[in-house]
């Protein structure tokens, strides 16, 4: 090429020394697209630096087009502008630096980048498409500004990253699209993906979109993070993803009027989940406002400090049914919903370890009563365990105890006699968990067969059987008697010394009162045994 101008000839003159050539001054700034193809390709000099292309402050003209080209010069664009896009289909680099300069568009589907390829500051009116690149290095868009009207902003699906990917300190991305601002479905990421401050927005579909992402590092989408989104599947979606790290949400802010704020269902997490420290989530959806059904998190799950807000009539503000947790759960109440709008969640098929943090037991059990949507039993069954499994043995009672009224005001026991029978258990042996109960009423019988027989002996209505000689009975044979009547496992003998007469009708009447107090008695014992082996607990 002889038609160079003077600025390219420089640039020719710098890829030779290593130099960066700084056309951010007066004078031309202008570098013709295809001189920049060219000088990576080797044609206009034969002995380059290795430190490659690195130009600043230069208008790159037309269409700078690197499709399929493998070089082993780096490439290195600081504060260039360009009315076109930047091409990278199939291109390999060893490095690529584009920080602080903008492009119509920057398109690098199925790149090879064997070290960093930053984009620092970078400004894309058409977004920048990275689908199924593979960086070896990291992947940095700080303070970088992505603008799509009609596609994502960042187009990342299967991309394979050595390092972090980093979209903070400003990182912004605004789209206009079904298919999400920022699309990492299927990505891989050894380091860290940390969007620490960024801000995502999406009129038409989610914010983030990173179905089945892995990511070796932690996940930050926090210290002021904000997705704004308006659709049915999520504003940020994590679901099916592989953290080997944490995931902290701390001081984030989800809203979509449309669609969960968190959708991550099937995320597994091998640090900790945290919602906390003003992070904040509106939603209007049946499906809840912050999803994690079948997640799997090894460490502690914190919301705290968290508003959980979900504007639908339903007012599911959190889902975490059939969810592990590995470590501490906090889950305070002031964190679901409103003061005037409390929030719902659901909890059923839930596992942890220890006692939840952030509430107590009482509060506990007014979630578990109030403020979840159906009634289910392993919710109760579980929290008895943990209590349990802390020695809190009163506690764990208290709890399925509570288990058995919701069951009877929520749940299904079956026809009016089932329910009855139901309730009456609840009130006489505390549903099998207060067997003490059955016997407090079993002493009770006893002492109102004692009243019976010694009204009965102060109307001369008891003596001693026939065979004996027919005399009263004496006091210690009459409490005998009630004794056997009321309790008759005890067998102290009293009906063979002592009876009552039934040759009048006041007799015939306290006789029948006996038998009525003798079946109460062995009802009693038997709801005791029963309650105390835990048979009435089984059924």
């Amino acid at each position: 090429m002889t038609d160079l101008t003077d600025s390219e000839q420089r640039l020719v003159a710098a890829v030779g020394s290593g130099e960066v050539l700084d056309l951010s001054g007066p004078g031309d700034r202008s570098v013709r697209a295809r001189v920049v193809r060219d000088l990576l390709r080797g044609v206009l000099t034969a002995d380059p630096d290795p430190r490659g292309v690195r130009l600043k402050g230069a208008v790159v003209e037309g269409e700078l087009d690197l499709t399929d080209l493998r070089t082993a010069l780096p490439l290195v664009l600081l504060a260039c502008t360009s009315d076109e896009p930047l091409v990278l289909v199939r291109a390999h680099l060893p490095h690529c630096d584009l920080t602080g300069s903008r492009f119509r568009a920057v398109g690098a589907a199925s790149l090879r980048c064997d070290h960093d390829l930053v984009l620092r500051d970078t400004r894309c009116e058409r977004g920048v498409d990275l689908t199924d690149a593979r960086i070896s290095g990291s992947l940095v868009l700080e303070g970088a500004h992505l603008g799509n009207p009609e596609g994502p902003a960042l187009a990342a699906d299967g991309v394979t990253v050595g390092g972090d990917v980093v979209l903070r300190d400003g990182f912004r991305a605004d789209a206009t699209s079904t298919l999400g601002a920022v699309r990492l479905l299927g990505a891989a990421v050894t380091g860290q993906l940390d969007l620490r401050g960024a801000h995502l927005a999406n009129p038409e579909g989610p914010a983030l979109a990173a179905d089945g992402i892995a990511v070796k590092g932690d996940v930050f989408l926090n210290e002021g993070f904000r997705a704004e989104a308006a659709s049915a599947d999520g504003a940020v979606r994590l679901l099916s993803a592989r953290i080997s790290g944490s995931l902290s949400l701390g001081g984030a802010r989800l809203d979509n009027p449309e669609g969960p704020a968190l959708l991550a269902d099937g995320v597994a997490v091998d640090g900790d989940v945290l919602l906390n420290e003003g992070f904040r989530a509106e939603a209007t959806c049946a499906d809840g406002a912050v999803r994690l059904h079948g997640a799997a998190v090894a460490g502690q799950f914190f919301v705290e400090g968290a508003t959980l807000r979900n504007r639908h009539e339903d007012r599911l503000c959190l889902d975490l049914a059939s969810a592990a947790v590995g470590g501490d759960l906090a889950l305070p109440l002031d964190a679901l919903g409103t003061p005037d709008e409390p929030g719902r969640v659901v909890l059923d098929g839930l596992r942890y370890p220890a006692i939840p943090w952030g509430a107590t037991l009482s509060e506990w059990l007014t979630l578990l009563r109030e403020r979840t949507t159906t009634y289910a039993a392993q919710p109760y069954q579980q929290l008895a365990v943990v209590h349990r499994a802390a020695g809190h043995e009163r506690d764990a009672r208290r709890v399925l105890v509570a288990q058995q009224r919701d069951l009877r005001r929520r749940g299904d026991l079956g026809g009016p006699l089932r329910r009855a029978l139901h309730a009456t258990g609840g009130v006489l042996i505390g549903y099998g968990y207060r067997p003490w109960r059955a016997l407090a009423f079993l002493l009770a019988v006893l002492g109102l067969a004692t009243a019976l027989v010694l009204s009965a002996d102060a109307n001369h209505l008891t003596a001693h059987p026939r065979a004996v000689g027919g005399d009263p009975c004496t006091l210690v044979e009459n409490v005998g008697l009630g004794a056997d009547i009321a309790i008759p496992l005890l067998g102290t003998g009293g009906k063979q010394r002592c009876e009552l007469t039934t040759a009048t009708t006041a007799g015939q009447w306290h006789l029948g009162a006996a038998y009525v107090l003798q079946v109460l008695g062995w009802a009693f014992a038997t709801l005791f045994v029963a309650g105390y082996t835990g048979l009435v607990r089984k059924t």
